[in-house]
């Protein structure tokens, strides 16, 4: 049987001891499971479990979700400061492309979603070959 891949030279049945995989580092754990392979201007999709709702990447880290992006900018950047968000210049929930990545505040994250066309209803309203002043229209009728 193989060793334990956390290092400690136990040995598993499986890739790891059991709880021994939270050993390694979280970075460690998120770059192995992030595509890199279209380049630094491509997106790098996060190809581990996808379990939030709107298609971000996480991991599990000491009973905790963190979400992937989030750590990648951590990674990269440093700490996240209170009150910031990291969001997406390519809109791709699963994208952990540093280069991809900024600070904004909810506020800028609004208006980045207004701006590109992605808020609520703006989809729906598109898809349905309405314009702005349609819509409203639309939402009035009885």
């Amino acid at each position: 049987m193989p060793p334990c891949e956390c290092g400690c030279g136990q040995i598993a049945v499986r890739r790891f001891v059991h709880g021994h995989n939270s050993r390694r580092p979280l970075a460690d754990r998120l770059w192995e499971k992030v595509d890199t392979s279209g380049g630094f201007a491509e997106c790098w999709p996060f190809t581990g479990r996808i379990v939030h709702e709107f298609g971000y990447g996480r991991l599990s880290y000491k009973h905790k979700q963190i979400s992937a992006h989030r750590l990648a900018w951590e990674t990269t950047h440093g700490a996240i400061p209170d009150g910031l968000w990291v969001l997406h210049s390519c809109d791709n929930p699963p994208c952990c492309n540093p280069g991809h990545l900024f600070l904004g505040t909810v506020a800028d994250n609004q208006r980045d979603m207004a701006q590109k066309g992605r808020g609520r209803n703006q989809n729906t309203a598109g898809a349905l070959g309405f314009s702005g002043v349609d819509t409203v229209a639309y939402r009035v009728l009885p």
